[in-house]
């Protein structure tokens, strides 16, 4: 099975950094990449997709809001949050959206691979 994946973030070294990852340990993700919250949306609105991973703090629409309407456009899509903001408020809202995950970058690869692995596994489950 191939996870769709949205990658939203307005650095292109982080998301230079995610797409590397993922293909180095060959994921089984179908990446799509945005470089603000804006793009994000207009790309989930044209197309469902499984998993999106998004920074916190980005130009046009930002993280919190993107996985709230991420949500409403797609219910079960699973959703991870990074960011390199320790704000315990960013990560009680994640929290109550029901986001799967809050990353703190800078990303560290072993936890990043652990969390993909276990949402593949997660989201393959579902699919079932």
């Amino acid at each position: 099975m191939t996870i769709r994946t949205l990658l939203a973030d307005d650095s292109k070294t982080e998301l230079d950094v995610l797409c590397y990852l993922i293909q180095k340990n060959s994921l089984p993700l179908e990446v799509a990449t945005a470089a603000n919250g804006e793009m994000a949306l207009k790309k989930l609105e044209e197309a469902p997709f499984d998993l999106l991973i998004t920074d916190i703090k980005m130009p046009f629409l930002d993280g919190l809001s993107l996985s709230r309407e991420a949500l409403r456009l797609h219910p079960d899509i699973k959703i991870v949050i990074s960011s390199g903001y320790q704000d315990f408020s960013y990560a009680k809202t994640a929290i109550s959206l029901g986001v799967e995950e809050y990353l703190l970058k800078p990303i560290v690869p072993d936890q990043f691979l652990q969390l993909m692995h276990r949402l593949c596994r997660k989201i393959e489950a579902e699919a079932e």
